[in-house]
């Protein structure tokens, strides 16, 4: 019996390695939002195959007219490099966080430190609001812009 379960994860094993050979590796660079559009060319000469741009002012609620342009343009540009997109957002420690949800509860260190901008771990609402929010706006604009 035991050689059956050790042989069954073997071959599972060898048969997922298998399939990850298949797919490309993730090749990404990560850059502030705000980066000049033209490195693109570089990052895909240079054998990137993502760009991971950090937006750090993106609203949970409303369309923010520096963002979504500039978001816009981001996507035609990963698109026509072919290099995929992946946004990223700020979970917690900015400045803009305490605009989208100001009454948060802040972390509380061992020592007993209130940290300004932290939000506790367990804030369940915080999490709701700030972070949840933002990453089905953005699973929401993935639907109808290329890359």
């Amino acid at each position: 019996m035991r050689f059956i379960v050790i042989s069954t994860t073997v071959i599972s094993l060898a048969m997922s390695i298998a399939r990850a050979e298949e797919r490309p590796l993730l090749k990404a660079g990560y850059l502030p939002f705000s980066a000049k559009i033209g490195i693109a060319t570089k990052m895909r000469d240079a054998g990137l195959n993502a760009v991971w741009p950090k937006i750090t002012s993106f609203s949970p609620s409303e369309d923010d007219d520096r963002v979504m342009p500039r978001l816009d343009t981001w996507c035609e540009t990963c698109a026509t490099h072919e290099l995929e997109l992946w946004p990223v957002i700020n979970f917690a420690g900015g400045a803009n966080e305490l605009d989208f949800f100001p009454t948060f509860r802040r972390e509380v260190t061992l020592a007993g430190i209130t940290q300004p901008h932290t939000p506790c771990p367990v804030d369940e609402a915080y999490w709701r609001k700030v972070v949840f929010s933002r990453c089905v706006r953005l699973a929401e604009l993935s639907r109808t812009r290329p890359s």
